[in-house]
């Protein structure tokens, strides 16, 4: 144990003074890449240890000079061969490639819709904007339309876009296989756009569902009961069918004509209107509207040579419209529930997380959640969505960040990582408040913090980046230390080994 610690305390000073200037010198060879980037995904060296040796031969001049020069042999290797396979325009391996500035961004927005995390080469200081770097123009990009339309046929993926985007982002990313003039400027004006962002989340997701199914399963007919569902909402907005099927077309290519859909709409009203007669035997006081409906069928399908083969078609169309389209929280019920019997099967083992420092928080965090009504007297929390936006304020004081900056959060309500959560969740004063109060009653117990702000406590000590792994029984966090945490030495509670009442393990902390 002791000589893992020493390995670990002396790494991180020999990367940044002795290998970093190595790549820094080896890039700096590197010419007429004309505002490209080179990604080296992975370099692989091996080392020879003897475990008769005590620790502090790892670190000799001799061990450092190998690993060094082994380093930079790689290094070379690899530029060597990443310029190589460029000349020659091959298929770029995936370990290492060179892209555009503009590449990156797609890559970056399709790492981030597929894992809800940021991929190695983004910096963690910089924040993250989806559709201000990436624009109409960019999503034409053909790698990204094949990547993006393999990706959208997964729920999770479906459920993430459309919890971290707002409406005219998801339509932008929808109409990327239309015209590059669709804009979010355009986008802007559309009227079906505004109805949906007045609306609630649920209406906003059982939408965008619908759209998804006709994407992966050609599901046309589902938009007629989505429609006549809410009809009361769209005639409010002066918004008929026929104007709310065209608004779609302006951001998604739907593979229907106006005949197509008139046929449709048509099976569809006929099949709400006869469904009680059909399954009761005729009387004499309907005898005359199954005649008048007999001459509308005669003439909506003229083609057809019987009544029966009519009534049949009537209800093949009608099937079509109706069977498509379960019922709305029945249907997001169940993909809720695959979703996260998928994700909990997720082969994450680790990951890097912003606002790692929450830990320390630990002893209060129970209180604050039971003030704001969002844990029971079993410990279990009522709204997990709202506890981690919660919890991200208190480190961060920000409101509806994306959810890769979340990570820590969702870990400590207990939310899967690869589980998308809503980005647009409103904190109330009150929850605010509270918040505050906690912070307050941490820097007033931690003595050493007594007359520090709760600025200083967030900015010094909760917003640290830390590594999280759960490969082993309990999960393990790893925070980098800095100069300031001479202080945890005076923090009057247990650091090492915390125990969040809703999580059933505990949870080992290494500063």
């Amino acid at each position: 144990m002791a000589m893992a610690d020493a390995i670990k305390n002396n790494l991180a000073v020999f990367i940044e003074k002795e290998l970093v200037p190595i790549l820094e010198n080896q890039f700096s060879h590197i010419k007429n890449l004309d505002n490209q980037i080179i990604q080296i995904e992975k370099l692989e060296i091996s080392i020879q240890s003897d475990a008769e040796k005590n620790d502090v031969s790892f670190f000799t001049s001799e061990t450092k000079n190998d690993i060094k020069n082994r380093i930079e042999k790689e290094i070379q290797k690899a530029l060597q061969d990443v310029q190589k396979t460029s000349k020659n325009e091959a298929e770029e391996a995936p370990e290492m490639r060179i892209i555009s500035s503009d590449d990156k961004q797609i890559k970056t927005l399709l790492y981030f819709i597929e894992n809800g995390s940021m991929p190695w080469w983004t910096i963690s200081e910089e924040e993250i904007t989806f559709f201000e770097i990436v624009n109409s123009n960019t999503l034409q990009n053909d790698r990204f339309k094949l990547s993006f339309h393999k990706l959208i046929h997964q729920k999770r993926v479906q459920k993430r876009i459309i919890n971290q985007f707002s409406n005219s982002e998801i339509a932008l990313l929808s109409a990327v296989f239309l015209s590059p003039e669709v804009n979010q400027k355009t986008l802007s004006k559309n009227s079906l756009l505004e109805v949906l962002s007045s609306q609630s989340h649920e209406f906003k997701a059982s939408f965008w569902q619908v759209i998804f199914e006709i994407w992966t399963d050609q599901k046309v007919a589902s938009l007629i009961p989505f429609y006549y569902k809410n009809e009361a909402l769209f005639s409010s907005k002066n918004t008929t069918l026929e104007l709310f099927i065209q608004s779609i077309k302006t951001f998604f290519p739907l593979p229907i004509n106006d005949d197509e859909l008139l046929q449709i709409k048509i099976a569809y009203l006929i099949s709400k209107e006869t469904k009680p007669i059909i399954k009761s035997s005729p009387s004499k006081g309907n005898d005359e509207k199954n005649r008048v409906k007999g001459k509308e069928k005669e003439q909506l399908f003229p083609d057809t040579n019987s009544d029966t083969t009519k009534e049949e078609y009537a209800s093949e169309l009608a099937s079509e419209s109706t069977s498509e389209t379960p019922l709305i929280k029945e249907e997001l019920l169940i993909e809720k529930e695959n979703d996260e019997l998928q994700e909990n099967n997720s082969d994450f083992k680790s990951c890097y997380v912003k606002n790692a420092g929450l830990i320390l928080l630990h002893p209060f965090l129970k209180e604050m959640l039971k003030s704001c009504d969002l844990i029971d007297d079993n410990n279990i929390l009522l709204n997990k969505e709202l506890a981690a936006h919660l919890l991200h304020y208190a480190a961060t004081k920000r409101e509806n960040d994306y959810e890769h900056a979340l990570l820590f959060e969702k870990f400590l309500c207990g939310i899967p990582l690869q589980q998308s959560i809503r980005r647009e969740v409103k904190i109330n004063d009150k929850h605010k408040q509270q918040v505050e109060e906690m912070l307050d009653s941490a820097v007033y117990h931690w003595s050493a913090l007594k007359n520090t702000s709760t600025a200083v406590l967030r900015s010094e000590f909760l917003q640290r980046e830390g590594k999280l792994d759960w490969s082993e029984s309990n999960p393990k966090l790893s925070i980098e230390r800095k100069t300031q945490d001479l202080l945890l030495e005076k923090i009057p509670w247990n650091i090492s080994i915390v125990k969040i009442p809703w999580i059933e393990k505990l949870i080992y902390t290494q500063w």
